[in-house]
């Protein structure tokens, strides 16, 4: 069969074309598989600076922040990945107030005007569209912010503290821990601060909560049955079905991304360390093997394969990997404190 030779022309100009589409997107595909980053903050000097590191331990680089003042002290940061910003709480001679920054560490932007008031635990809502936080005064409570307009919703519940805070994942409410009717409990709130509610409904002392990826549900600590256990219902339900049910002090569970497994710390075989449930087949196991060292900040890999922490295992503070099925890893190594891993991710 002969072909012309405009048509020969025009099938290279078609291979050559499909070559590039298919370089592009391999291109975009490998960009956005290292775009997950861990990120995490050291302290050796009393400054606090944050670096990024692969999930592997490779690559460790401070991450960069031009624009921010030098004379600002940092207090607290959160990185939202819906609005690719850095949220940072900054102390100078003025007070304390919430900045916004870029990805790249510039466009230094301010979002409250309330000097007075420290500010932490930041928490961007799910959407975008807002932030939480609690602000410190006199006591403690709970702001919401509509980023559209930088409104402040203050929640100033009188004679009690508040703490712990969540945002459901439909972003119409916001999840908290308070002693408001005495005893702490769980309370719920929607964004535009109305319609108060009490999820866990005591008795007893309700503790640390988290809130599902995939599911309307809450897991929470409480010694609701005399002793410490979690507790998971669907939100804004009544019936509570005790998860673990063990004789040793259950605490500080966390849902994983998948909502397979709820992370915990126990003492059930001595010293305080790290516990999965599988929710399946309702099987525990034991996941470190340091009684004598704390497990703090434990964090979620995106995959549901294994979980980020800082511990103290070497006579300072390192960020460890441990996989689901037990095996640890340390991932910075260095004679500085590294601590409060997070996910660094960005479209």
């Amino acid at each position: 069969m002969n072909i012309s030779k405009n048509m020969k022309n025009l099938i290279l100009s078609l291979i050559i074309l499909l070559m590039i589409s298919s370089c592009s997107v391999e291109n975009n595909y490998t960009e956005k598989s290292v775009s997950t980053v861990v990120i995490f903050s050291d302290e050796e000097k009393g400054q606090m600076k944050l670096y990024k590191i692969q999930i592997d331990g490779e690559n460790i680089k401070e991450i960069s922040f031009p624009d921010l003042p030098k004379e600002a002290e940092v207090e607290y940061y959160a990185w939202s990945s819906k609005n690719n910003k850095w949220f940072l709480s900054l102390t100078n001679n003025e007070g304390n107030e919430i900045y916004s920054l870029d990805a790249d560490g510039r466009n230094l932007q301010r979002i409250t005007h309330l000097p007075e008031i420290k500010k932490s635990q930041i928490v961007p809502s799910p959407s975008g569209k807002f932030i939480a936080f609690i602000g410190f005064s006199k006591g403690t409570d709970i702001f919401i912010v509509k980023l559209q307009n930088n409104e402040v919703i203050h929640l100033p519940f009188n004679n009690s503290n508040e703490n712990a805070i969540g945002w459901t994942k439909d972003s119409q409410h916001v999840i908290f821990r308070s002693d408001l009717n005495g005893l702490p409990n769980i309370f719920m709130i929607d964004n535009n601060g109305e319609n108060l509610k009490n999820l866990s409904n005591g008795p007893g002392v309700d503790g640390i909560f988290d809130i599902s990826n995939q599911n309307n549900k809450i897991v929470f600590e409480s010694d609701r049955d005399g002793k410490s256990d979690l507790f998971v219902t669907e939100i804004g339900d009544i019936n509570y079905t005790n998860v673990t049910s063990n004789p040793s002090r259950d605490i500080s569970p966390l849902w994983s991304p998948n909502d397979e497994y709820i992370l915990f710390k126990s003492d059930r075989d001595g010293g305080e360390d790290l516990y999965l449930l599988d929710l399946e087949n309702n099987n525990v196991s034991r996941l470190t093997f340091t009684p004598e060292i704390g497990e703090l900040n434990p964090l979620w890999c995106p995959n549901s394969e294994c979980i980020l922490f800082n511990a103290n295992q070497e006579g300072n503070q390192d960020i460890f990997k441990v996989t689901i099925d037990g095996e640890l890893t340390n991932l910075t190594k260095s004679e500085a404190n590294e601590i409060s891993p997070q996910w660094w991710s960005y479209d």
